[in-house]
């Protein structure tokens, strides 16, 4: 008898450890989700940076037109460039942004959209692959 119950504490542990495993697969595929990004691509805005703090990845605070925004999920060269005090506009329905410091306008990638999400969404692909110049 004793021997069936060990069995049964195994079984109920590795069931246990099946549905979290599954739980941790549909979690990153939750957070994977091309509507994420989509919603990133659609917007449009143009306002000045406030604060470029770093959470697990760099922040940015804008005021755009008296309304306060944070950006996070930037592209490299985007979180490489910006400083407080530059104006950022971005254009709907592209990845691309205008990044105005004092006298030089750069056109960069505005987020950066890993290749787990690229492979999701063919309309993403088209966007994240169109440069920027």
């Amino acid at each position: 008898m004793q021997k069936k119950l060990k069995k049964h504490g195994w079984i109920k542990y590795l069931l246990f450890l099946l549905i979290f495993i599954l739980l941790i697969i549909f979690l990153r595929w939750c957070s994977d989700s091309p509507d994420t990004y989509t919603d990133d691509i659609e917007l449009e805005f143009k306002g000045r940076v406030t604060k470029k703090y770093f959470r697990k990845t760099i922040n940015l605070n804008l005021d755009v037109f008296g309304k306060k925004i944070n950006i996070a999920g930037l592209s490299d060269e985007l979180e490489n460039n910006v400083s407080v005090g530059d104006s950022l506009i971005k254009y709907k329905n592209s990845n691309c942004c205008l990044l105005v410091k004092d006298t030089i306008e750069l056109k960069l990638k505005y987020i950066f959209i890993p290749e787990s999400v690229l492979e999701r969404s063919e309309y993403l692909r088209k966007i994240y692959e169109h440069d920027c110049d």
